[in-house]
């Protein structure tokens, strides 16, 4: 089992959609989202940022949304075809 697809609305200031095999090499220059794609991955499979802590305000203010943003939602497709999905809101 594998992850292959991560897709990502609002989270630290991008949206994007990656589709990942079961070895993905991220490369490029600096500040293209290299660390947002891994930290997405990581929320995607357990629902929280490790480095962060639990509480979702933690992964919303980690997520550095913009003023005015309603929402955000990280979403991972695994390979036996179940999805997971991890929403945030404003409360």
């Amino acid at each position: 089992m594998y992850l292959k697809k991560i897709k990502a609305q609002a989270f630290k200031g991008r949206s994007f959609e990656h589709s990942l095999g079961p070895v993905t090499l991220i490369h490029g220059g600096n500040f293209i989202g290299k660390t947002a794609v891994a930290d997405a991955i990581r929320i995607a499979l357990l629902g929280y940022s490790p480095r962060h802590g639990q509480q979702p305000s933690k992964t919303w203010g980690f997520a550095g949304l913009p003023e005015g943003t309603a929402q955000m939602w990280i979403e991972g497709e695994l390979s036996e075809g179940e999805t997971l999905r991890h929403e945030f809101q404003v409360s």
